[in-house]
């Protein structure tokens, strides 16, 4: 995606790869797979559990595609 502001040049936005924001409480999130994906703070452990109806045959493509709509999930609950 490009933006691009009166009068200043083009800023490119990587949007196709979810970047972890940092928890509210300053903490930085990590992401675990098993069992269910889930994104948690390493300092005050908030979660964020995400759970899909299957859209891959893969297990393994799964649980990718659920651990990135859980990183979406925990930037929007972060305001990041």
């Amino acid at each position: 995606m490009i933006a691009e502001l009166k009068g200043q040049r083009p800023v490119v936005c990587e949007d196709t790869i979810p970047r972890l924001g940092r928890c509210s409480c300053g903490g930085l999130g990590r992401v675990l797979y098993e069992p269910a994906p889930e994104v948690a703070c390493l300092k005050c452990e908030e979660k964020v559990i995400l759970e899909s109806r299957p859209f891959f045959r893969s297990p393994a493509s799964q649980r990718e595609h659920e651990a990135w709509r859980a990183v979406i999930a925990w930037n929007d609950l972060k305001g990041c």
